[in-house]
């Protein structure tokens, strides 16, 4: 037997006011623990606040669990020693009364050094306690090897100390290689910094606010320091310790400091400095031998020095209560490590030590004191003015979110779990079949709580993770939420289906299986899914729309109803791709697919094997011969797959649903996404690969890369590997992506010379498009003999005259030849206005208010030291189209309008007819649906007949034309 067993009957009755002097949480947490494995094999983790007694608990659950032999892993050596002195007396439990004062103790061994074989582990056998490191145990480490199989059963009892260190990789091994054995996890937090839980069912949880109730927590006395100058700031911390420590030394003898630095180094400095200062400081890290840590920890006990520097997990668990004052030179980023440091200092007053007292930067302690706050707000209790002085207002709460447990087996049966039927589609770039085993480890908390396969091609996979709400993102608010993950192999067809109720989490699953071996199958295989629907009907058909959304013209239209195909127009393919189609087929089946998003869906829920039947019919359609044409529809642009570009794009612009709030954050200030664009784009040789320059942010920021695209996977490459993600909020839940991703999801539409567009590796051709532009579009009468018609608008530059632009001598600028123009033909009620500076509308806004018109003018010089002619860098006009296109039908213009002329943020805007206050007349009754739009572009390089009989530029207004005319709204050139 063992000696835990053999002396079980002398540990006093587990109670709380019994003969032995158990504090509650030790109570609470052993009945807790003892509970826990009467149903379960699966490791315990108890939350205790740091000082409530975790050692003596130890001791206490190696008895009640008669443990044949217990082995406790602890982060530092110093900490190592610690335990091991007190198993070696059982001194805790015998000051409490909790076991005789004469009985034996256990057999207990520091263990030092690393395990290189089985005889090594063999050894363990001889002790009944072992206290190690995992540096010296853990097969995670290079030389160390793990223990016999059959070394150590149930019978051991296994204690991971400071068990937020449990989710590193050395330590989730040193728990495999202990497969059969009995794991207590003690922390002062169930939490990591990273939200994830820890490898263990949360059996326990004492809160900070017991604890100050209980008294085994002190307040503590804040002592704020704010650096006038950053670079003093350790001079500035160590006086005000200083002066704190030699006022307390006066009235309790044996009060200590505890300093934390960041690194060895600066461990060092940091001695130096407080030396200087006439104290007597020694420093305690993992760098130093065991023997000269000991002897610092045992100066601070005996009083031979002042205090102590201690870096990383050497200050965590040190038992030593005098020290009570801590220095924070380098606050811990981490929430469990700041649990543990801070606490370090809170053990229950005495005459001889006194009470806490704590120095830092608040700014410095901002982010880990917030998140120990939003946890349990009983902190501002604990760092009362601390608190305050931080969290402000939040103080004023009077209830916490409290541990919310989710990480449990779930009792599920594959019976009972029934998907709805809809899948992403992916197919494998390898011939191999994909395969299904193996352990995920998933991050950001997310626990894989049901995992099974059902047979060698499906993956049943339930989630579990404690989901925030963007509404409170703030507040750390989170709820337990389940997720459903279904992936399924169809080995003949070489695509994977993937059922999920969470994108985000499957993509992690995606990622961790398979890496970059699947990609999602495209628009012209997708569709192929609707191939036997020709004798059925639509109920829902949606359009995407080439190009930005305004007010007439949605981003996105969608038509339900009975046999809705016919209100889809052949004039829609000018200007619309298809986007989503539900049909019922005769049979009374339902299918649906998404075409941009490889996605293929059934009005239907079932059972798992119901759903792997549905997907193989899914698979058959996929593998048909021919087009991605939907049927009844065929005048829309057809997908057509292909792998590289049949000519270099005309143009490239990014559009996504304007619902969304795209952002990066950039020195803690949320940049909002107003537009993504390409530059200076060029083919490849090979023609597979287009590229050039992307820029992204607001009117403040941009960021600037140079970019590769790629008809194959992956599609996107970018030369900064440090471009920030987006955050993308759809109002019920936001995502953070790659700029990859982002462009993925939402593909950029690629223009081509014939009209023809890319999206998402797929080429669409109009099958209904004007052949030229009408010729009422095009204005070559205007006379230019006055104008320089190189020069858009005149402008000095002081520092480099050579950048000046100045028209000829007696000539006007392109602006002051359009605002001459506009002038002499205005009636009297006309309004025009001149918003030529940054975020403008257009150069010059012309509003008709008796004919209800308004005209939009973007203005463009002639290419230097060129003739008018039919090329296309003088038609930069889509990107002219498309902002104004943002304009077009929006109530609020004229509003927008009125306050740039009338405020003065922007006195570049100015009125060059009429007054601001009929434009206000004007704007109170404007609805934008009862006005006429028109968009001007206003460019002496562009030859009227040239640029009509060029393919390419023709093409290029033809499209800005079609654009235009799908917003009700029409495109007139002023050219030569």
């Amino acid at each position: 037997m063992s000696f835990f067993n053999d002396n079980a009957d002398k540990l006093e009755a587990i109670q709380i006011g019994g003969k032995a002097n158990y504090r509650e949480c030790q109570v609470g947490a052993a009945w807790a623990t003892q509970a826990h494995f009467t149903a379960s094999s699966e490791p315990a983790l108890v939350s205790m606040p740091t000082g409530s007694g975790k050692t003596l608990l130890m001791m206490m659950l190696s008895f009640l669990l008669k443990a044949e032999r217990v082995i406790i892993v602890t982060p530092s050596v110093a900490l190592r020693g610690q335990i091991h002195k007190n198993f070696s007396t059982l001194s805790d439990l015998k000051e409490i009364g909790a076991f005789p004062a004469d009985a034996p103790a256990p057999r207990a061994h520091d263990h030092q050094g690393q395990l290189t074989s089985p005889k090594a582990w063999r050894a363990f056998l001889s002790h009944d306690v072992i206290v190690a490191t995992p540096h010296t145990t853990s097969p995670g480490y290079e030389d160390i090897v793990g223990p016999p199989s059959d070394l150590f059963g149930p019978e051991t009892l296994f204690f991971f100390d400071e068990a937020h260190h449990s989710r590193a990789r050395t330590w989730q091994i040193l728990m495999e290689s202990f497969a059969k054995s009995r794991f207590v996890l003690l922390t002062a937090t169930p939490f990591r910094n990273d939200n994830r839980r820890l490898l263990a069912k949360l059996v326990y949880h004492y809160p900070m606010k017991k604890a100050l109730d209980a008294g085994i927590y002190a307040p503590i006395t804040y002592h704020g320091v704010d650096p006038k100058n950053q670079k003093k700031k350790d001079q500035e911390l160590c006086g005000r310790a200083v002066a704190v420590f030699k006022k307390q030394q006066k009235a309790h003898s044996k009060v200590r400091l505890l300093i934390r630095a960041e690194g060895v180094a600066k461990s060092s400095q940091l001695i130096k400095l407080y030396r200087d200062a006439g104290l007597k400081i020694e420093e305690v890290n993992y760098k130093q031998t065991l023997q000269d840590n000991k002897k610092a920890l045992e100066g601070l006990r005996t009083g031979e020095i002042d205090g102590i520097v201690c870096i990383d997990q050497v200050g965590e668990g040190l038992d030593i209560p005098n020290l009570k004052i801590a220095v924070l030179h380098k606050p811990k980023q981490s929430f469990p490590a700041t649990v543990q440091f801070v606490g370090r200092i809170c053990r229950e007053a005495s005459a001889d030590i006194g009470e806490p007292h704590l120095i830092a930067c608040p700014d410095d302690v901002k982010g880990p004191l917030q998140r120990l706050y939003t946890h349990d707000n009983s902190w501002r209790d604990f760092v009362p003015k601390l608190v305050e002085r931080i969290i402000g207002r939040a103080t004023r709460r009077s209830n916490f979110q409290g541990v919310v447990d989710v990480e449990t087996e779930l009792d599920l049966r594959t019976d009972d779990i029934k998907p709805f039927f809809s899948a992403r589609v992916y197919t494998s770039r390898s011939s191999k079949k994909l395969r299904f085993e193996t352990k995920l480890d998933l991050r950001k908390g997310i626990v894989p709580v049901y995992q099974r396969l059902q047979g060698k091609d499906m993956l049943v996979l339930v989630t579990a993770i404690e989901k925030s709400f963007p509404w409170a993102e703030n507040a750390d608010l989170t709820a337990p939420h389940f997720d459903l993950h279904v992936f399924y192999w169809h080995n003949a067809s070489k695509h994977l289906f993937e059922y999920t109720t969470s994108n985000k989490i499957a993509g992690m699953v995606r990622d961790t299986l398979w890496g970059k071996a699947v990609t999602r199958i495209n628009a012209a295989t997708v569709t192929k899914a609707l191939r036997q629907a020709s004798a059925s009907q639509y109920l829902m058909f949606g359009l995407s729309n080439l190009s930005r959304s305004s007010g007439p013209v949605p981003s996105y239209k969608t038509y339900i109803g009975s046999e809705v195909e016919g209100a889809v127009r052949p004039t829609d393919s000018r200007s619309f791709t298809p986007g989503h189609a539900l049909a019922k087929y005769t049979t009374g089946e339902t299918r649906g697919v998404a075409s941009n998003q490889a996605r293929v869906w059934s009005i239907k829920r079932a059972s798992l094997n119901q759903f792997k039947d549905w997907c193989d019919r899914i698979a058959g359609s996929l593998e048909t011969e021919g087009d991605g044409r939907l049927p009844n529809v065929e005048f829309l642009p057809t997908p057509e797959s292909i792998s590289s570009f049949p000519e270099k794009p005309l143009s490239i612009y990014a559009r996504w649903d304007p619902a969304l709030i795209v952002s990066f954050r950039l020195n803690g200030k949320d940049i909002k996404v107003g537009n993504i664009s390409f530059e200076r784009f060029s083919l490849s040789a090979n023609k597979k690969v287009v590229r050039g320059e992307m820029r992204m942010g607001d009117d403040e920021h941009t960021e600037v890369t140079r970019f590769n695209y790629s008809l194959s996977a992956p599609r996107w490459q970018f030369d900064r590997d440090d471009l920030p993600s987006l955050k993308v909020d759809n109002g019920r839940e936001f995502h953070y992506k790659s700029v990859g991703e982002f462009l993925d999801t939402d593909p950029p539409v690629f223009l081509l010379q014939d009209g023809s567009t890319i999206i998402g590796g797929c080429r669409y051709k109009p099958s209904l498009q004007l052949s030229s532009l009408p010729k009422e579009c095009l204005d070559s009468s205007r006379d230019w003999s006055r104008c320089d018609i190189h020069i858009e608008f005149e402008y000095h530059d002081a520092k480099n005259p050579k950048k000046s632009r100045i028209p000829e001598p007696g000539k006007w600028t392109i602006h002051d030849q359009l605002e001459h123009w506009l002038k002499a033909a205005a009636s009297r009620n006309t309004i025009i206005v001149k918003d030529h500076a940054s975020r403008e509308i257009a150069d010059f806004i012309e509003i008709q208010p008796t004919d209800s018109i308004v005209r939009f003018y973007h203005c463009k010089a002639c290419s230097p030291k060129k003739l008018p002619g039919a090329r296309l860098d003088e038609l930069k006009v889509l990107e002219q189209v498309l902002r104004s296109v943002d304009h077009i039908g929006s109530n609020s213009l004229l509003s927008k309008l009125h306050k740039r002329v009338v405020g003065t943020n922007r006195p570049a805007t100015v009125m060059v007819k009429g007054r601001g206050d009929p434009l206000k007349k004007i704007e109170r009754a404007f609805h934008a649906n009862e006005w006429n739009f028109e968009v001007v572009i206003v460019n002496p390089g562009i030859n009227c007949k040239k640029s009509v009989r060029t393919k390419n530029t023709n093409t290029l207004l033809i499209a800005c034309y079609e654009w235009l005319e799908s917003a009700n709204a029409r495109l007139k050139v002023i050219g030569s």
